[in-house]
């Protein structure tokens, strides 16, 4: 069996040809391209998530950070009134003894004037 072609023939068969070439790559070119729309949009969407998440983490952290400065700024206020220093109780201590010393004295001397006389 002979096939015979003429040139023009082959050249509308090319043309065709690549024309079907050309026509699916262009198909699949668009639906890459859908696709990758569809990734970047699920990426933005994941990332927007995210974001906001890590805004309402700050949010709270923020809130409990001052939380604790506030009760760390009552302490520092209560501690004056709470807290007596070693040296502080050891000083008023010894006033109190100078004075319970200062009246057995004078007692003492009371008594050594009544037994006098």
């Amino acid at each position: 069996m002979i096939v015979e072609i003429q040139l023009w023939q082959m050249i509308t068969l090319l043309l065709s040809f690549f024309g079907c070439v050309a026509g699916f790559w262009k198909i699949i070119e668009a639906r890459r391209e859908k696709s990758d729309d569809r990734r970047w949009e699920d990426l933005h969407r994941h990332i927007d998530a995210r974001f906001q998440a890590i805004a309402e983490h700050q949010k709270t952290e923020w809130a409990q950070w001052q939380q604790l400065d506030r009760k760390f700024m009552e302490f520092k206020a209560e501690l004056p009134r709470e807290y007596v220093r070693r040296e502080d109780y050891i000083r008023g201590q010894s006033v109190v003894e100078s004075k319970i010393d200062a009246l057995a004295l004078k007692i003492e001397n009371i008594l050594l004037k009544g037994a006098l006389t």
